[in-house]
C-alpha cells in the first residue's frame, strides 16, 4: 500500500506535466492551422485580385510572391499578364504609326464566397473568366494549381490543361516565339503566342479567317485577337481561340495561320503560318 502511494504520488507531477505538454503541442497545431488557412486564403485573394486590376505589374508582383515557379497557376498567371502586357501596348498605337495613348483596360470584379474559396472573376479579358476554386499549395504555402469554371461550366482543374509552346517563326521583319496553348476544359483550344515587330512598319491582323491546324492534320476556325495596330520595335501577343475540340497535345506540333495585314486599315491580308510546337 505503502508502495502504491509512493508510486503515485512520485510519477504525478510527470503526469501533470506530460498532460500540459500534450495540450501545448495541439494548441500550437490548431494555431498554426488557423494561420496557414489565413495566409492562404490571402494569398489566393491577393493573385485573384492582380487579375482583375488589369495591370499586368501587378500580375507580374503576385506571381513572384505567391505562384509555385513553373506550375500550372504559374504558367496560367503569365497568360494573363502577357494578354495585359499585350494590350497596354496596343493601346498606345493608333492606325497611322502615331503614338495616341488610349484608355487603359478597365479594371475586372471579383465576388468572393464560401470563405474565399469559391472566386468569380468578370474582367476585360473574357477567357479567363468564372469561378475559381480548390486551390492547391505547395509545401512553401505557394499557389500550384486550381479548378475553373467557365461559361456556367463546372470547375475542372487546369493542372493537365496548360502548358507553354515553342516557335522560331522570323520573316519579314516579324518575330513570333514561345507562348502558351490551353486546353479549356476539353471543349476547346487558346493559343497565346509572343509578337515582335521588328521591322516591318505597321502590321495588324484580323479577327476572323484564320484557323490552326492540329496534330491530326484538322484546320480549327479561330477567333484572332486583341485587335490593334503594332509598328516597328512593338511587342505584344496573338491570341487565337476555337469552338472546337483539337488534337492539341503535349510532343506535338501544330500550325496556327494568322491573316496579317501589312497596314492598319484591314485593306487586304497574306496568310502567316507559325508552326508551333507544345512543351
Amino acid at each position: 500500500m505503502v508502495a502504491k502511494t509512493c508510486y503515485k504520488g512520485h510519477f504525478a507531477p510527470f503526469i501533470f506535466i506530460a498532460v500540459c505538454f500534450a495540450y501545448f503541442i495541439l494548441t500550437m497545431v490548431h494555431v498554426n492551422a488557423a494561420s496557414d488557412s489565413n495566409s492562404r486564403a490571402s494569398s489566393i485573394e491577393a493573385l485573384m485580385k492582380s487579375f482583375a486590376s488589369a495591370k499586368p505589374e501587378l500580375i507580374s508582383q503576385a506571381r513572384k510572391k505567391f505562384v509555385a515557379p513553373n506550375s500550372s497557376a504559374d504558367i496560367f498567371a503569365e497568360m494573363v499578364e502577357n494578354h495585359f502586357r499585350g494590350t497596354q501596348y496596343l493601346k498606345t498605337q493608333d492606325n497611322y504609326g502615331n503614338t495616341s495613348p488610349t484608355a487603359p483596360d478597365l479594371p475586372g470584379k471579383l465576388k468572393l464566397t464560401n470563405k474565399k474559396t469559391l472566386i468569380q472573376l468578370d474582367s476585360t479579358f473574357d477567357r479567363i473568366d468564372g469561378k475559381y476554386t480548390d486551390f492547391k499549395f505547395n509545401k512553401k504555402g505557394k499557389i500550384t494549381t486550381f479548378s475553373l469554371g467557365l461559361s456556367g461550366q463546372n470547375p475542372s482543374s487546369i493542372k493537365n490543361e496548360i502548358s507553354r509552346v515553342s516557335s522560331n517563326y522570323k520573316d519579314s521583319g516579324v518575330t513570333i516565339a514561345s507562348g502558351i496553348h490551353w486546353n479549356i476544359q476539353n471543349s476547346s483550344s487558346f493559343v497565346q503566342l509572343n509578337f515582335k515587330n521588328d521591322f516591318a512598319g505597321p502590321r495588324s491582323w484580323s479577327y476572323a479567317k484564320g484557323w490552326i491546324r492540329d496534330a491530326d492534320g484538322v484546320n480549327h476556325p479561330v477567333v484572332t485577337g486583341p485587335l490593334g495596330c503594332t509598328q516597328s520595335g512593338g511587342s505584344t501577343v496573338i491570341e487565337a481561340s476555337t469552338n472546337s475540340v483539337t488534337k492539341i497535345v503535349k510532343g506535338t506540333t501544330n500550325v496556327l495561320v494568322v491573316p496579317m495585314f501589312r497596314d492598319c486599315l484591314g485593306r487586304s491580308y497574306d496568310p502567316v503560318y507559325v508552326t508551333f510546337l507544345v512543351n
